[in-house]
């Protein structure tokens, strides 16, 4: 599965929220099944979600579903509700992910593409094995609740997560997959939600979880490659399309070699301009 610059959450138990995301203009939705659902609203929630990913447009996002953490009480019906949904290829999101509960979620419930939420300190210990596991497609920061659980143990005045941050994204790298950054809970400022995304994509994630339709456009835009170097690299790509080049070689007074190349082609597969 691909990534996404933009991931907009909804809870699975509102119509209206389901609906409204077709045309939000985000990337992907993760329809939530997890926090945003109140106990008794889970079942509705799992039915309407299955009525919308057979219903929507063609045209609308990916649709991704944040289940219940593997250990909870409500994963069991998850479980058997996905499991009645043969030929739907919906990236599956474990809250609270840690090696053994993301391994469990991966034996329950097959065929289904993993993105593992890392929101305790022992998900972020483990969070490179997670990354490893050959279903987990990337991995998710879950900054607040990662918050409350230093808090619980004594750092309650922690604000700096840049270190956890990188710790994720060097994770998810080194397993050869990507990474998403949790969301900004004030949506009544986009200069505060630019900026924070811009530090976000210079890390190196590759796109970041939105609460707000509002939020879209500016997280889209933050995380999509630079004009500029979407330009340079495809002509870079046309350059040496069907040419063999042994070692670097020199393109317009640079050096280039094959991590060059393949950082080109990840910004034009991201640009939608793929060669």
């Amino acid at each position: 599965m691909t990534f996404a610059r933009s991931v907009l959450s909804v809870p699975g138990s509102s119509q209206r929220f389901l609906d409204k995301s077709i045309n939000s203009g985000a990337d992907a939705v993760m329809v939530d099944w997890e926090d945003g659902v109140a106990p008794v609203d889970k079942p509705a929630a799992r039915e309407l979600t299955h009525a919308h990913i057979t219903s929507a447009a063609t045209a609308r996002p990916h649709v991704w579903v944040r289940v219940n953490a593997s250990f909870a009480e409500h994963f069991d019906a998850d479980a058997s509700a996905v499991g009645q949904w043969p030929g739907h290829d919906v990236p599956l999101v474990l809250p609270m992910a840690t090696l053994a509960s993301a391994a469990l979620a991966a034996q329950r419930i097959q065929d289904f593409p993993l993105i593992a939420m890392i929101e305790t300190a022992e998900g972020l210990e483990q969070a490179a094995e997670i990354a490893r596991l050959p279903r987990v497609a990337g991995l998710m920061f879950g900054e607040y609740d990662f918050l409350a659980t230093m808090a619980a143990v004594g750092a309650s005045r922690m604000s700096d997560t840049g270190w956890a941050k990188s710790r994720i994204i060097n994770a998810a790298a080194a397993a050869g997959k990507w990474a998403i950054a949790g969301p900004n809970a004030d949506f009544s400022d986009p200069t505060a939600l630019s900026a924070q995304a811009r530090r976000e994509a210079d890390l190196g994630f590759a796109g970041k979880l939105c609460i707000h339709p509002s939020q879209i456009s500016t997280v889209n835009e933050t995380f999509a490659p630079a004009p500029e170097y979407v330009n340079w690299a495809q002509d870079l790509l046309e350059e040496i399309n069907g040419q063999n080049h042994d070692g670097a070689f020199r393109f317009r007074g640079q050096m280039i070699d094959a991590p060059v190349i393949e950082r080109a082609r990840a910004a034009v597969r991201m640009a939608g301009a793929a060669l």
